[in-house]
């Protein structure tokens, strides 16, 4: 095997390489455990309460409010573990443990890029749930 084959790297760091993949997988084993209803009833809450609690951070990250910004990197760090979205959830870490050591601009734009893929699946996932129902 070379360092190349995927068989040959831990499963966490293959999980990282395809985020997609991960978060599809999480959304999956949360449909598993909730159910249908459940799982569209969290989702939907997802799509309300996380927007407000991202674009909070991202106006203190934008102000340097690095207090604020480390707070409010906090509270959305579990929420989005939950949905599978490692890299936002490694976002999210080092804004709530480092906040005024970091590029601010930079951050604002790795986090929505990171929020949008995680949101964009939460999306699908109600969407299909949805559709399964209705055909139900």
């Amino acid at each position: 095997m070379t360092t190349d084959d995927p068989e040959s790297k831990p499963q966490s760091l293959q999980k990282a390489d395809d985020p997609e993949s991960e978060i599809r997988e999480s959304l999956k084993q949360l449909v598993e455990d909730l159910r249908p209803p459940g799982a569209i009833a969290v989702l939907k809450t997802t799509l309300v309460h996380v927007p407000k609690q991202l674009e909070a951070l991202l106006t203190a990250l934008v102000e340097q409010d690095w207090e604020t910004a480390s707070r409010a990197a906090h509270r959305l760090k579990g929420t989005v573990k939950m949905y599978g979205s490692q890299r936002l959830a490694g976002l999210l870490l080092q804004v709530e443990q480092k906040a005024s050591a970091m590029d601010a601009e930079a951050l604002v734009v790795d986090l929505t890029g990171e929020y949008d893929r995680a949101m964009h699946h939460v999306k699908e996932q109600i969407a299909l749930l949805e559709n399964q129902q209705s055909k139900d």
